[in-house]
């Protein structure tokens, strides 16, 4: 069994049985070990131990199951090879436990995602001065027409020329990592679609910057920031403006449409903009018979790395093929989110969707069609320039926006940094009060504050604190069966308080930098055409990219400022130059770490 690790490979060795089960042979390998290296699942759950145990050693009692009792320590076991000891062939549970550990550590991956949720809260806060427009109000701006949608597998080179010859008829979604080679095939896409979060997607959307006055972005609200600053064109997003927004379908105002891959959200997009036919080209989500994964000329079709760990899918002339557990996962997720469309989004469910590549991985709901026998709209698409017009912001709503949203930010932090106070407050009560009974008093008298403060925020707290309240869980499912326990009460508080201490903690410095940012754009707005005043302004924060489609919109300027400050301009210009080679470099490591690292769990006395 194999698992999808998340950085790191140091080796593991989960131990399941008792403590009195240990071995003397196996307790000398743990204290000669030279890190923590061991993790003891110990079926008696026993509050104490005959045995004392090693410094290396962790040790945790099995709870109602497995998921829940490995839970605490996921960030341990999510990122190792593991060795998995069964201590005694006669304990009937820990030979159970062993059968069900390679599920219990895929189940893992999932906590590994809620865990990673700072990091989309974070990409949030930082574009919500970009969030103008959710593509929600624009649901209707395509009603009835035909689209293509470009992803970037490989088949996609056979349909460029035919993309090309029809893109007047067509409205063209494509993927943004397409932005360079379309500008090369003279294919100018309506949509450019943009999802992943990570730095290492930018080094993929190279010149994307130069369709800003002939493409709309079609971005996911926690899509990598930089990607939406160096964007100078009109922008639409999926999801919530302010990520603390309710996830509760009747309240949330834009639908978030997650899973799978940018490829997945191209094609929602296509739908949610009204579009009821609709052609993939370049959706392989499986192997040619040659290895490659993405179209010729892609940093990942440049590598030698090819993926070592796969699973086999069938596409649509019936063969077998190997396909990655990421492309696997896009091919179940998109049904679902076609369902999410039509159920939250109020789509009618009367779209047709068609793979022009009958070797690409089968998904339901997506048909095959030969590209001899499609039925093309007659008469050409509708400019889109009507849609831009729409969109366009004038500089001074923008400063007012920013200021009003700076304004919001600012009571956001003053909750955070009351939350932080009053858990620091509870907590300090430890120190004064000595008795359980008074404690536990004490504390519940805080945690009413505490819900109040929190009120409908309360989920996103522990959503973003996640990691700090999974320890949380195991003490609530304690006090489910131990209700009068004052000891495990005080506990079960005093991590309550910590978690939310910490989560407030990340909060309030998310929103900081959120608030920097606008600070920027405001100086940024003041220094208007000052070339070397912007120059100075971008390079001090490192936003060189800036630059980029500023040039675009002030091509006059630019040219100006080119001859009369060659030197802030060459800086800029080099910055820009060394910026996107550590992209590439980050790009490369990260293909080559997905494609190499699959790791095993050797299961040993099972």
């Amino acid at each position: 069994m194999t698992f999808n690790p998340s950085g790191g490979t140091h080796h593991i060795v989960v131990l399941i049985g008792t403590l009195d089960e240990l071995n003397a042979e196996l307790y000398a390998r743990i204290q000669s070990a030279e890190s923590d290296n061991y993790l003891l699942i110990d079926t008696e759950n026993a509050k104490t131990a005959s045995r004392k145990l090693p410094a290396q050693l962790h040790r945790i009692g099995y709870q109602t199951d497995l998921q829940t009792t490995l839970l605490p320590f996921y960030e341990l076991l999510e990122a190792r090879e593991l060795e998995a000891i069964v201590l005694s062939k006669q304990n009937a549970l820990a030979l159970d436990l062993m059968q069900q550990l390679p599920q219990a550590l895929e189940a893992l991956r999932y906590f590994k995602l809620r865990a990673d949720y700072p990091f989309y809260v974070k990409n949030a806060f930082l574009n919500v001065y970009d969030l103008n427009h959710p593509i929600i109000e624009f649901s209707d701006a395509y009603e009835g027409k035909t689209a293509v949608v470009l992803g970037a597998a490989p088949s996609l080179e056979k349909r460029l020329l035919w993309v090309k010859q029809h893109q007047e008829k067509l409205v063209i979604f494509a993927v943004a990592r397409l932005a360079k080679k379309l500008l090369e095939e003279e294919i100018h896409p309506d949509f450019l679609v943009a999802s992943d979060p990570t730095d290492a997607s930018l080094a993929h959307a190279q010149d994307m910057e130069r369709l800003q006055g002939k493409s709309i972005l079609v971005a996911q609200h926690y899509t990598q920031p930089a990607m939406l600053e160096r964007w100078g064109g009109s922008t639409l997003y999926w999801g919530p403006k302010w990520p603390q927004e309710s996830k509760d379908f009747g309240q949330e105002k834009n639908v978030e449409v997650s899973g799978g891959t940018v490829a997945n959200l191209a094609v929602v997009s296509a739908l949610g903009m009204g579009c009821k036919r609709v052609y993939l080209a370049g959706f392989d989500f499986c192997f040619p018979s040659s290895g490659e994964t993405h179209l010729k000329g892609s940093i990942e079709s440049n590598q030698p790395h090819r993926y070592q760990q796969s699973e086999q899918v069938e596409n649509y002339l019936g063969e077998i093929c190997e396909t990655t557990p990421e492309f696997k996962s896009a091919i179940e997720a998109l049904p679902e989110q076609l369902q999410t469309l039509v159920q939250r989004y109020g789509l009618p469910n009367d779209f047709e969707l068609w793979n022009l590549n009958p070797k690409a991985a089968r998904i339901d709901g997506v048909k095959s069609v030969d590209i001899t026998n499609l039925k093309l709209p007659s008469a050409h698409k509708p400019s889109i320039n009507d849609l831009q017009t729409k969109l366009s912001v004038e500089s001074a709503s923008v400063k007012t926006a920013i200021k009003h949203l700076l304004t919001e930010l600012h009571s956001l932090q003053r909750k955070y940094r009351d939350i932080k106070q009053l858990c620091i407050k509870a907590l300090s009560a430890s120190s004064s009060y000595q008795l359980d009974e008074v404690l536990i008093q004490k504390y519940a008298k805080a945690d009413k504050k505490l819900k109040k403060l929190t009120h409908s925020e309360d989920a996103f707290i522990q959503r973003v604190g996640f990691r700090f309240f999974t320890s949380l869980i195991q003490l609530a499912e304690q006090l489910d069966q131990e209700p009068n326990n004052q000891a495990l009460t005080s506990q079960y508080f005093q991590t309550l308080f910590e978690a939310y201490r910490d989560s407030a903690e990340q909060l309030i410095a998310i929103v900081q930098q959120s608030q920097e940012k606008g600070q920027f754009l405001l100086q940024e707005l003041e220094a208007d055409n000052d070339f070397e005043a912007l120059a100075r302004l971008w390079l001090q924060h490192d936003k060189p990219h800036r630059f980029l489609s500023w040039r675009l919109k002030h091509s006059t300027l630019a040219t100006q400022a080119q001859q009369d400050a060659p030197a802030s301009y060459n800086q800029l210009q080099t910055t820009i130059e060394e910026q996107q080679k550590r992209q590439q470099e980050l790009s490369k490591n990260t293909f080559a770490y997905f494609t190499k690292n699959a790791h095993k769990i050797e299961t040993v006395g099972g």
